[in-house]
């Protein structure tokens, strides 16, 4: 599991939070949930889903998130290739923003 804390430096807009693993042989399954900043509870959706969370970011906003893996075997270190992305993008469909972590 690892946590992602955003800030939105833009205007106000819905987006589509999501969590994906760079290859689909990694052997990973990977769910993500909007989080209480304060106490790190799932929010929307209450538990982790493979599907993009969808919210509304208003201008200096500082939504949280939650990321859960779960690995079915050895994922083989490569920090370069082995890794898990979170995409923000907007209503138009543009990635806004991101961040990614390799996984082993």
């Amino acid at each position: 599991m690892f946590t992602v804390a955003s800030l939105n430096v833009g205007a106000s807009d819905s987006m589509l939070v999501s969590a994906e693993a760079s290859s689909g042989t990694l052997g990973l399954s990977v769910t993500i949930c909007e989080t209480d900043p304060v106490t790190s509870v799932c929010m929307n959706p209450t538990t982790p889903s493979t599907d993009p969370v969808s919210i509304s970011i208003n201008a200096n906003d500082t939504p949280t998130f939650g990321v859960f893996l779960t690995g079915s075997g050895d994922i083989p270190f490569d920090a370069l290739n082995n890794r898990v992305f979170v995409r923000f993008t907007d209503s138009a469909g543009v990635v806004r923003g991101g961040t990614s972590v390799a996984v082993r």
